[in-house]
């Protein structure tokens, strides 16, 4: 679907220094799959919000919105929280769609790359 994105659904942290790995990854997703493609939203203490990134997105055209968590698990945030702000921002909008995705976490790419790291680690603490 043209009018479709990805969100990358970060927490979000009060400290600063904890955004910058999620500025940086969505700089570069940007500069390779374009400005229009993917989006940021964190969930609070951060912004843009949930509601901001919808709402932009909205009013720019894009009507299929699919939120991928950066989270490892689905925990309570993913199964109660994320929802039902989803679905408050859907009234009044039939033609929106806002889809919650797997969290990143439960793909085995991610599995896989963190397998490496740990044994790399290994390796270079001469653990292996």
């Amino acid at each position: 679907m043209p009018n479709s994105k990805i969100i990358l659904l970060a927490h979000g942290s009060r400290d600063p220094r904890w955004r910058m790995p999620f500025e940086v990854l969505i700089a570069n997703l940007k500069e390779e799959l374009g400005q229009e493609k993917v989006d940021l939203a964190y969930m609070e203490f951060c912004s843009p919000s949930i509601e901001d990134v919808v709402f932009q997105s909205y009013k720019d055209g894009y009507f299929e919105l699919n939120f991928l968590p950066l989270f490892m698990a689905g925990g309570a945030h993913l199964r109660n929280d994320v929802p039902l702000i989803l679905e408050k921002l859907k009234i009044g909008k039939r033609e929106l769609s806002l889809n919650l995705l797997d969290p990143i976490g439960e793909h085995v790419l991610i599995t896989n790359a963190i397998l490496g790291i740990v044994k790399e680690n290994l390796s270079e603490a001469h653990l292996a």
